[in-house]
């Protein structure tokens, strides 16, 4: 098993434990066990991004669009808000990531 694989044990919640061992035979021979402790980390999650432009004019615009996640750590999920006040209106994302 290679240890070092990047995303071997992304399946570990934070603060998860693994323990590994394996023998190792030194110049002369002799067999050694070696253990290998682990602790999880929090690898980021990656979001996707969205730029609109709109033209400015005398009757209210709408946008929307859908936003994407990769996380290795957890489920690839949006928290989902309804009417979220902003400057210029209103903010609105499922679970899915669809947004207007």
């Amino acid at each position: 098993m290679d240890l070092c694989a990047k995303s071997a044990f992304d399946y570990l919640n934070i603060g998860g434990k693994l323990s590994d061992s394996f023998i190792i035979c030194s110049a002369d021979a002799r067999p050694r066990q070696c253990k290998s402790p682990s602790t999880a980390l929090n690898d980021p999650a990656i979001l996707s991004s969205a730029n609109i432009d709109l033209d400015e004019i005398e009757i209210p615009q709408s946008a929307k669009g859908k936003l994407t996640i990769r996380d290795v750590d957890n489920p690839e999920t949006f928290v989902a808000q309804s009417n979220f006040a902003g400057t210029t209106g209103t903010f609105n994302i499922d679970s899915a990531g669809a947004w207007t």
